[in-house]
Order: structure tokens, then sequence, then C-alpha cells
């Protein structure tokens, strides 16, 4: 119980030094307890252990409120690194798509098919640069 002094208030150390040195100058057995003694043990009881549960809960939000920020942080990373995939693929496809009209383009020797090849190459290579 003396490790747990500087947890108590000033009149819950009076009430304990009190008790003790009671108990000293008498016989145990010659102790009287009373109801109001009896209460007043039940309630400080009930009260330390009310304490308890508050660090306790203190305690585990403190845990939580650091746990978030790295759930937050990993999820961010996570939705940009799927962003960045998606952009990727877009481009490629895009470039991709500018390709194949570029060859049919030439095969067929159209000058206006091959401007639009050319924006669909365009397009895809700037997304890649962003």
């Amino acid at each position: 119980m003396t490790s747990d002094r500087a947890r108590m208030a000033q009149t819950t150390i009076v009430g304990l030094r009190l008790i003790k040195d009671s108990v000293k100058k008498e016989n145990v057995s010659e102790t009287v307890i009373t109801k109001e003694m009896i209460h007043f043990y039940r309630e400080s009881h009930s009260k330390y252990k009310a304490e308890l549960l508050e660090n306790e809960s203190k305690e585990k939000k403190l845990d939580n409120v650091k746990k978030v920020p790295e759930c937050v942080r990993k999820t961010t990373q996570d939705e940009l690194l799927y962003s960045l995939k998606y952009n990727v693929d877009s481009a490629h496809k895009l470039i991709d798509e500018g390709n194949k009209r570029l060859e049919a383009a030439l095969k067929r020797k159209s000058f206006a098919d091959v401007i639009v090849a050319q924006a669909l190459i365009t397009a895809g290579n700037k997304k890649l640069k962003t």
C-alpha cells in the first residue's frame, strides 16, 4: 500500500495513518469497528477501483490515438499507390491505342487518322509525366 501513496489524496493518507496508529496503541481485537468505518472502507475501495478503471481507459485511449495516425497514413499511402497505378495503366492504354491507330492510319495513308493517333500518344505521354 505504501507504493500507492503518491496517488493517494492527503485525507486518505491521514486516515490511513490514524488507523495504523490506533491499531498500534491498542490491541487489534480491542479496535472498535463501526458501521460508519465499514461504509468508509467500502466507499474508498469503490473510488479506488473507479480511479484505476479511469486511468486504464485513459491509457487505452492514448494508445488508440497513437495507432490511428499510423492507420490513416497507411491508408492514404495505399490510396495514393492505387491512384498512381491506375494513372500509369490508363496512360499505357492510351499510348497502345494511339500506336494501333497510327499503324492503321499509315497503312491506309490517312493523315486525319495520324493526327488522332498522335493526339492519343501525346495525351498518354503527358499522363505518364504527371
